[in-house]
């Protein structure tokens, strides 16, 4: 009998000693029950660096482009991650002279990610940094250099430009509208050296 009530006594302590573990267990961080770091789930989880495209992401993005015709002076915009736009162009005065003019605004989150996205999709950092027609004098040259996830790429063009530097003009036309050319009839003239400010001094020559 002594036997029997021990066996009954003992059970129910054993069961809440196991219960007592399973909720001090359960009050643990998940993963700290094995003394492992919990894994984040797949909400939590970052997504992994292959994904991030730094020409689309990056914050320390900077795009720059000049476009002339021989020894005149020619178009200069660049933009910036937050979309800050600089653009300077040859404009006419009174007397018929060409002088550079300079024009500032802010474009639309949408167009800065069409952009970029234009960039990202010719793989601007993979398109060789020079591209020359030796059979033609003077032309147009155009000169891009881009700054993003602290990478910089430059590409020269002297009359030869490969389908992945067309469509990147292509995307820099879709700024340079004719609305927005016409705030030229209205800006300052502007220094031929003008370096185009605090927007590219944030890249290297």
């Amino acid at each position: 009998m002594h036997t029997q009530w021990t066996r009954m006594m003992v059970a129910p302590i054993a069961l809440a000693v196991g219960l007592g573990a399973c909720s001090s267990r359960e009050a643990a961080a998940p993963g700290e029950r094995a003394g492992l770091r919990p894994e984040p789930g797949p909400a939590a989880a970052a997504p992994p660096a292959a994904t991030r495209e730094p020409l689309v992401d990056a914050d320390d993005f900077v795009f720059q482009l000049s476009e002339g015709h021989g020894a005149m002076p020619g178009d200069q915009l660049a933009i910036d991650a937050y979309g800050r736009v600089r653009w300077s162009s040859p404009q006419p005065d009174a007397a018929g002279v060409r002088r550079l003019h300079q024009i500032d605004w802010v474009a639309p989150p949408a167009e800065v990610r069409r952009l970029r996205e234009a960039l990202a999709r010719a793989r601007f950092f993979e398109i060789p940094p020079e591209h020359r027609d030796p059979g033609v004098s003077d032309g147009t040259q155009l000169f891009m250099r881009v700054r993003a996830g602290g990478r910089v790429w430059r590409v020269s063009c002297d009359n030869a430009f490969p389908p992945a530097v067309e469509a990147i003009r292509a995307a820099v036309a879709a700024l340079t509208t004719p609305e927005r050319r016409r705030g030229f009839a209205s800006a300052a003239p502007t220094r031929p050296d003008d370096d185009l400010g605090e927007l590219t001094r944030a890249l290297p020559p």
